[in-house]
């Protein structure tokens, strides 16, 4: 079994789902993935037992797991990686405390990643998350309204199922927010 892999990305857009569709299923060992974008920005993904998200593209790369304090009532993630700038980040996120009106493209990953999970649907793509060559993992912006716009593109572009798509998972951040804020009593 391969225990690192080298891959050229023609796209500096595309995520690492290559990494992700040709994984073996049960696979036990880490494996890193290292890919160059077509501008020249170098990342690392990170794949295996333990890991809950690993994308990257032209804004960095966002690698997330549990952290060991993480508990059904207050999910905990480790995320971690490049930002945009080649610098290596890593910080500790409360996926409750993650409010889509202003939440970076590492939070919104690792908690797509999570729902995806808890819910059993194993989709955990997050393309619509990745915002822009420009965003960088760690820049903050409004998901809602982002996503709102990229529905509508979706729609004047004649892709009502793309469309679709991203309205539920949007619906679903922000009934998860929401959620989190009743449980709280905010």
């Amino acid at each position: 079994m391969l225990g690192n892999v080298s891959l050229k990305m023609p796209d500096e857009t595309r995520l690492a789902a290559y990494a992700a569709k040709n994984e073996p299923s049960g696979q036990k060992k880490p494996m890193v993935l290292r890919f160059e974008t077509s501008d020249g920005k170098k990342g690392e993904l990170q794949r295996g037992s333990g890991i809950l998200a690993s994308v990257g593209g032209a804004g960095g790369t966002v690698n997330a797991k549990y952290h060991e304090s993480s508990t059904a009532e207050d999910p905990v993630v480790v995320v971690w990686g490049t930002d945009s700038d080649r610098k290596e980040y890593q910080k500790i996120v409360h996926l409750n405390d993650v409010d889509p009106g202003h939440a970076t493209p590492a939070e919104m990953i690792a908690l797509n990643a999570h729902l995806s999970k808890t819910s059993g649907s194993g989709a955990e793509n997050p393309i619509a998350l990745w915002a822009s060559k420009s965003a960088g993992v760690n820049s903050g912006m409004d998901y809602v309204q982002y996503y709102k716009e990229y529905i509508a593109m979706q729609q004047q572009s004649g892709n009502p199922s793309g469309a679709e798509l991203y309205q539920l998972q949007l619906e679903r951040f922000l009934f998860y927010h929401q959620q989190q804020k009743t449980m709280l009593g905010l």
